[in-house]
């Protein structure tokens, strides 16, 4: 059965602007202290390397139909989370603003294990068997489900 694409990509542009006003700091501390006991080289230059790499991996979150599995990943998809489309119980999918302790990033909360990029609606479902959870924040709440609910239908159709 062919299957619709979906995909859509959220962008972490505050995470990158924070973490290169970090990097410009920890720098500019080393540059400071270089006459008097200054830091170490290394550590500074880890410690910067540490923020490249959090920028590497989290820079955006893309959520993906595609060959048959909804996806969600963080930047170039190192961090990933998925569900096969015949696991998804339709049936479960619901619109959630998660509250705000429960932040940015990737989250182990109540509902489930979160991602997310930036505050605002997430979609939450389950799989047929109750064991898998799908927890992912998106701008297109409506665009992602309709697209769900279209495959469902198109199964049932062809007598899946």
């Amino acid at each position: 059965m062919k299957y619709l694409k979906y995909k859509q990509t959220q962008s972490g542009w505050w995470l990158v602007l924070i973490v290169v006003f970090i990097i410009i700091m920890v720098s500019l501390s080393y540059v400071m202290q270089w006459g008097s006991n200054p830091i170490p080289f290394w550590p500074a230059m880890g410690i910067n390397l540490l923020f490249v790499g959090i920028i590497f991996l989290f820079h955006s979150l893309t959520i993906e139909i595609d060959k048959g599995r909804l996806s969600a990943y963080f930047g170039f998809g190192l961090i990933k989370r998925s569900i096969a489309l015949e696991d998804i119980d339709t049936s479960s999918i619901e619109k959630i603003k998660p509250p705000f302790i429960y932040g940015i990033g990737l989250r182990i909360t109540p509902m489930g294990v979160l991602y997310n990029i930036k505050r605002g609606d997430a979609i939450r479902l389950t799989s047929k068997d109750r064991k898998k959870t799908f927890f992912v924040g998106t701008d297109d709440f409506e665009g992602l489900r309709s697209v769900l609910i279209s495959i469902e239908k198109r199964k049932d159709t062809n007598g899946l």
